[in-house]
């Protein structure tokens, strides 16, 4: 069944029925939109800490904020850095099991808090991965 990444902004303003909805990461509000936040999954805070400090500064000198985000991403290898830092985590490979299954009973959507469709996001990059079935 479709694995599809989505924004907490898109949760809240198209709710979706018959269809689990899994957090990548625990922001405020999250908890209103997903049915269960997967913090083994999570991005390590030294990582996004990291990126959040990059994309700003790249703001502040005159990037747009969808440019900011995308080259901070690709400059910093989030989703190489991400996947090694998951892989290595308690918990994760049992929680991606458990996405796994949740995936083949039907739709799943990863929600972040980015648009998927303009930013690179980490439930994007696990969304890939469910998808070719492996970590």
């Amino acid at each position: 069944m479709p694995v599809e990444p989505t924004s907490v902004r898109e949760m809240e303003t198209n709710p979706v029925e018959d269809t689990t909805t899994f957090g990548v990461s625990a922001p405020s509000g999250f908890s209103s939109v997903v049915d269960r936040n997967l913090s083994a999954l999570a991005p390590p805070s030294e990582l996004v800490d990291a990126f959040e400090t990059e994309k700003r500064d790249r703001k502040m000198r005159g990037m747009c904020d969808e440019g900011a985000h995308n080259s901070a991403w690709e400059d910093l290898n989030l989703r190489e850095r991400y996947l090694d830092a998951v892989r290595g985590s308690d918990g994760a490979h049992e929680e991606f099991t458990a996405v796994m299954e949740e995936s083949s009973e039907g739709e799943l959507l990863l929600v972040s808090n980015y648009n998927p469709r303009k930013k690179r996001t980490f439930a994007g990059v696990l969304s890939e991965r469910v998808r070719e079935g492996s970590l």
